[in-house]
């Protein structure tokens, strides 16, 4: 386990899995974020996966991912993820390179195995999803 921040202990790894989002982009950018996800602090060992995020438009699905694109181990563990975006579109910008990648080619460095990128569901599509994560 790597120590966050330093810390003495070290404080548990993030495990972000099994969420729903729903258009972290519809926003302003005045409060929150417009991103599936934020990695600002994230790193190795840290998970977000099998969760599933709807996006309002086709911008990058993760936010300040920082990142050595030779080298999958120096960031955050993604995989098994569900993206929906307008055109299906899908990207993320690796930090340490400043160069925007296809799902594809994200995954071809070894990064999100088991991710798709599809079109945006209609509402009604968004609701059941909500409600069955919900126990409803």
């Amino acid at each position: 386990m790597r120590p966050y921040l330093n810390l003495s202990p070290p404080l548990p790894l993030e495990q972000i899995e099994g969420n729903l989002y729903i258009y972290p982009d519809g926003s302003t950018h005045q409060f929150g974020q417009d991103f599936c996800a934020n990695y600002d602090s994230a790193g190795p060992g840290e998970i977000w996966a099998s969760n599933t995020c709807i996006m309002a438009s086709a911008a990058d699905t993760y936010s300040n991912f920082g990142c050595d694109p030779s080298n999958p181990e120096t960031a955050p563990a993604t995989h098994n993820n569900s993206f929906f975006t307008p055109g299906g579109a899908w990207s993320v910008r690796c930090a340490s390179d400043g160069r925007y990648y296809s799902l594809k080619e994200w995954q071809a460095l070894g990064f999100d195995a088991g991710t798709t990128a599809a079109e945006a569901p209609d509402t009604g599509t968004v609701i059941e999803w909500a409600k069955a994560l919900l126990g409803m």
